[in-house]
């Protein structure tokens, strides 16, 4: 997750999320005590061919051809 901050008259931030969807696993059950590897939420849009070798490079082997969507988004609110 990403976080900037704009100070401006009426003060706001732009938080970036990313999701994962995964197939054939249950999160709460499955990944309740796994870390993930942190590269996996860095910037920037990536091929699955390139989430697929980070994982491999982290020995996330649990995830691999595990994922299914990745999902992007920015959320603009209000801090008061």
């Amino acid at each position: 997750m990403d976080r900037k901050v704009f100070d401006t008259p009426i003060k706001y931030e732009e938080l970036t999320i990313r999701t994962y969807g995964l197939k054939n696993i249950s999160p709460a059950v499955e990944c309740a005590n796994l870390d993930f590897p942190f590269e996996l939420f860095e910037e920037g849009h990536k091929k699955p061919s390139e989430y697929e070798k980070i994982l491999e490079e982290a020995g996330a082997y649990w995830l691999e051809g595990k994922l299914a969507t990745v999902i992007t988004r920015k959320i603009v609110r209000l801090i008061c």
